[in-house]
């Protein structure tokens, strides 16, 4: 289970975004606000976006939430000193997914190697779509994060999918039933954390705010898809339990509750 803080992703802090086709409707900014359901979009079923920042920053990972991109699109994010591309100094390819059977997006992430720092960063994508290309959101990731380095222990994780719809049935039962949006994954359960992974998992829900800000979580490593998910409650609740003789002397274990739920892909687009 690995997670990114709100403010681990840089992308928000760009000084510029330029799109190479921009489509004015789902201007270029849009592609790092909080609300994946208002992509950013291009005319075209190829090009980029090139992101200035006023100084190089350092990425771990970079993620795309929602994309509408077909399945093994060539997609790369490059990073360079200056706003030429001829030859950019870094670039990672990023694997496409395919949808679900429902044809709902998968949002893909991908790892970067060797702590690249530059200033102009571009999603290039070098394919061609079958639509216009757009994306939900850019997230440009200064860190991955788990907690107590991955030695934390998970109880009870269960995942739900629920579906918008609109049904409309007569008073004999026959329904009438249509998609509405998309579904919107929710996961609960457990965890089980000593004293850092305790004050890790805090850290969280603080720099969250509560539900007020969304929030990165890649809850099955090694499976290409991750989560833009908001907590559930309000509320944050943690149980005190001490260990039993003789291993009291390790401290508290805490017990978190967890549940939290994806934003929503809004209207079906483009």
């Amino acid at each position: 289970m690995w997670y990114a803080l709100p403010d681990d992703d840089l992308a928000p802090g760009a000084t510029a975004i330029t799109a190479s086709a921009e489509d004015t409707g789902y201007p270029a900014e849009w592609l790092v606000t909080e609300n994946p359901a208002q992509p950013a979009k291009l005319t075209t079923t190829s090009g980029t976006w090139v992101l200035e920042f006023a100084s190089p920053i350092t990425l771990a990972a970079v993620a795309l939430i929602y994309p509408q991109l077909d399945a093994g699109l060539s997609v790369v994010l490059e990073g360079n000193t200056g706003d030429t591309w001829a030859t950019p100094a870094f670039s990672q390819a990023i694997t496409i997914p395919g949808p679900h059977p429902d044809d709902q997006a998968i949002s893909p992430i991908a790892e970067l190697t060797g702590a690249p720092a530059y200033a102009f960063w571009r999603l290039r994508i070098i394919g061609t779509n079958s639509v216009p290309v757009a994306v939900g959101r850019l997230m440009l990731l200064g860190a991955l994060r788990t907690f107590e380095d991955g030695t934390s222990m998970r109880w009870g994780v269960v995942e739900e999918e629920d579906y918008g719809i609109v049904e409309m049935p007569t008073e004999l039962g026959v329904e009438t039933i249509y998609d509405l949006g998309g579904k919107r994954r929710e996961l609960s359960g457990e965890l089980l954390l000593r004293e850092v992974g305790a004050q890790q998992f805090l850290e969280l829900r603080r720099a969250t705010h509560g539900r007020v800000t969304p929030w990165l979580l890649w809850p099955f490593e090694g499976v290409n898809d991750v989560y833009l998910v908001r907590w559930s409650e309000r509320a944050s609740v943690r149980q005190l339990q001490v260990p039993e003789l003789p291993d009291y002397r390790s401290g508290y274990v805490q017990l978190f509750q967890v549940r939290v739920k994806e934003l929503s892909r809004g209207l079906p687009w483009p």
